[in-house]
């Protein structure tokens, strides 16, 4: 298996980042970079339609999170948006 990341959509204002695949990846680890004032939330999907927040994930400053989890998509959501530009990336090893 190999390392694999894949740089996640977030919106530069209060709203929801397009979902990215990752039913591909095991061991799932979220950095989040950049200096921003905001609010993130990790959503993640099982059929790529319906979403749901992961408890205890709100970042408000940079940070590298074990995510625990199996999913085939994750989305990110932003508000309380005041400046800046986060960076999400997600990683894991690839299953294919």
């Amino acid at each position: 298996m190999r390392y694999v990341h894949r740089r996640l959509d977030v919106p530069g204002e209060d709203g929801i980042g397009q979902p990215t695949r990752v039913a591909d990846l095991d061991n799932l680890t979220l950095q989040v970079v950049g200096a921003f004032d905001a609010t993130l939330t990790v959503d993640v999907s099982l059929d790529g339609t319906n979403y749901s927040q992961i408890d205890s994930v709100t970042i408000t400053t940079q940070k590298v999170l074990p995510l625990n989890i199996a999913a085939s998509h994750v989305r990110v959501t932003v508000a309380d948006y005041v400046s800046g530009a986060p960076i999400a990336i997600v990683g894991g090893l690839d299953r294919t």
